[in-house]
């Protein structure tokens, strides 16, 4: 997918990226994190905001936490984010999470 994808254009006046992540699958955290690196390496991409959805929270093994460390989210100087446990099943939180990435937008757009 990636070798036809045209990234460059993809992301021209992207406000924000969302990603939503399986907090129970752990194999898939790396995979997750280096996209996600390799998404802000590039200079036309300095603009966004990130909301992260840590899914799944209904389900016992569900570690928010550990996913602020495990994405390396620290890190991230460039970019307001933000990581928001959530349950997609029943929408448990996702309009916090959305309701933060519209004020990230107003609060860029209005002047000092």
């Amino acid at each position: 997918l990636e070798s036809w994808w045209p990234r460059k254009t993809y992301y021209h006046g992207t406000h924000a990226v969302i990603v939503v992540m399986d907090c129970t699958d752990r194999a898939r955290i790396t995979l997750i994190k280096d996209e996600l690196f390799r998404l802000l390496r590039h200079e036309d991409r300095q603009h966004f905001v990130i909301l992260v959805f840590a899914n799944k929270q209904d389900i016992k093994d569900a570690k928010t936490a550990e996913t602020t460390d495990a994405l390396s989210l620290r890190c991230i100087k460039t970019h307001d984010w933000h990581i928001q446990a959530c349950c997609a099943l029943t929408g448990y939180t996702l309009y916090d999470g959305l309701g933060w990435t519209a004020q990230q937008q107003v609060e860029k757009a209005s002047p000092n």
